[in-house]
């Protein structure tokens, strides 16, 4: 029987320096043992390899932070981890998910967020002399949060 797909935040955790490699994926079981198999043949993240190198497989963990059923928030999931860990500094993650997004959204997100929805918020943002992509990223939040 074949396993289950999972969407969702894994992380890579090196037990010995106590530091985290956060990601995303739609298939987290494969993801995982892609990254297993790149430490292997020497190809993985710079940062990270090192350290497998030096402390070897026995000194990591890899497991999943959380399982979103929506793939549209994958990357803000992922980035809502990242922001909780960089503020310990023990992070290998070097630039932010959304960063990553090779969507050519006009959102700074994983999903596009429509054209007069965005103008409704640029005026609430305007009235209330706020800064319209952080009024749109609470939303988000609010949104993620209620239909989690």
């Amino acid at each position: 029987m074949a396993k289950k797909r999972i969407n969702g935040i894994y992380f890579i955790k090196n037990k010995v320096a106590e530091k985290f490699y956060i990601g995303c994926s739609q298939d987290v079981r494969q993801r995982i043992n892609s990254h297993k198999s790149s430490f292997r043949r020497g190809e993985n993240i710079k940062g990270i390899q090192k350290d497998w190198d030096e402390y070897g497989s026995c000194a990591f963990e890899f497991g999943l932070l959380e399982e979103v059923q929506k793939e549209n928030i994958l990357e803000m999931r992922e980035q809502f981890y990242i922001d909780k860990i960089k503020e310990t500094n023990n992070l290998y993650n070097i630039r932010p998910a959304r960063e990553k997004t090779r969507s050519g959204n006009d959102s700074s997100l994983s999903f596009t967020i429509p054209i007069e929805l965005k103008k409704e918020f640029q005026k609430v943002a305007k009235v209330n002399a706020q800064n319209p992509s952080l009024l749109i990223r609470n939303w988000i939040e609010n949104y993620v949060k209620e239909n989690k």
